[in-house]
């Protein structure tokens, strides 16, 4: 007989933990919380699992059971995300999918920075890492509301992090989305329980576009901006193999780059008219939104222009995309984000 019992989409929850070795499931504990992120809903991993299905030799014109093959070993699996930046997740995130420590010399609290000469730390399987290193990967849990029903990633790295606001939602309420990658083994079935007491809530903290009262884009000061978004990529190789699963041996990042580009839109008029010639000609695209109260800011001094469009809106606004280059000095990219 079927079951009455039956779950809201907004039961499940998303959570991730550092870890204290790399590679090796973490247990949330009262003083070592699993940090939850206010997703928008709960989205099915990208298991990968590698099927073969071939029909093979034998009696009669059709594959049989005993043809098919499943392989679930170093399988590079996937769990994306989106939601609301907050004090508690964001700077997690970014130190995260940067594979850095938080830069904290004041007045620069809270800025995650990547250096032009940006060379990410080597993560071995076992290699002991501590909550104040960059030397560490996470154990994400999709919390299920059935019993034993939550699954369990160990060994993921961000692979990818985009931060966006527009004044058209929300009054430019940040959000965030990315994805999580690991190709160590899952656990599907029988996870344990998350409990309230070892889980650290979300902030009502959050970062928005009317934070940064300076906003300098590709040389024009002080744009009328309506939207932005920056995306951070850093892309992830589990290699070798090691134990009975087996696991991956090494994890190797940033090959052959890590990379970000940003997006956005601001009112259209002499002062930004120039920018189809800026883009035809490839000058530089630098970039300064700031908040002096340290809530939230971005910075980039160079930078090529990807693409300028017009946007029809409230008035015309122009469209514009770049991607951050590094120079021969300094930081490439730098991030600031309260941490709560």
């Amino acid at each position: 007989m079927a079951q009455a019992t039956h779950h809201s989409p907004k039961e499940f929850m998303l959570g991730f933990i550092a870890e204290d070795a790399v590679g090796t499931a973490e247990i949330p504990a009262t003083d070592n919380k699993v940090q939850l992120i206010n997703i928008d809903s709960i989205s099915a991993p990208s298991l990968n699992t590698e099927m073969v299905a071939d029909v093979r030799s034998g009696d009669g014109r059709t594959a049989k059971a005993s043809d098919v093959y499943v392989n679930n070993k170093l399988q590079k699996r996937e769990i994306s995300f989106s939601g609301i930046a907050d004090y508690n997740t964001l700077p997690k995130l970014l130190q995260g999918v940067m594979s850095v420590a938080e830069n904290t010399p004041s007045p620069s609290d809270d800025r995650y920075d990547i250096p032009v000469t940006y060379s990410p730390p080597d993560l071995k399987h076992g290699t002991v890492g501590s909550s104040n290193s960059n030397e560490y990967t996470f154990t994400v849990f999709m919390i299920s509301p059935e019993t034993n029903g939550t699954l369990i990633f160990p060994g993921c790295t961000v692979e990818s992090l985009t931060i966006s606001g527009d004044m058209g939602t929300e009054s430019g309420r940040m959000r965030m989305e990315g994805s999580f990658v690991t190709a160590y083994k899952p656990t599907l079935t029988g996870g344990t329980d998350v409990i309230s007491t070892k889980r650290n809530s979300y902030s009502t903290n959050y970062y928005y576009l009317t934070d940064m009262e300076t906003h300098n884009i590709c040389g024009v000061t002080d744009v009328v901006l309506s939207s932005f978004g920056i995306t951070i990529e850093n892309p992830t190789e589990y290699m070798g193999f090691q134990g009975a699963n087996p696991d991956p041996e090494v994890i190797a990042r940033a090959v052959p780059e890590i990379s970000a580009s940003w997006e956005a839109s601001f009112k259209y008029d002499s002062d930004s008219m120039d920018l189809f010639n800026d883009y035809e000609a490839g000058t530089n695209a630098p970039l300064t939104l700031t908040d002096s109260d340290g809530n939230i800011s971005f910075s980039a001094g160079y930078g090529r222009l990807t693409s300028v469009s017009l946007d029809e809106g409230a008035a015309m606004f122009i469209s514009v995309n770049a991607k951050v280059l590094a120079h021969s000095s300094g930081d490439m990219l730098q991030i600031t984000a309260k941490d709560a």
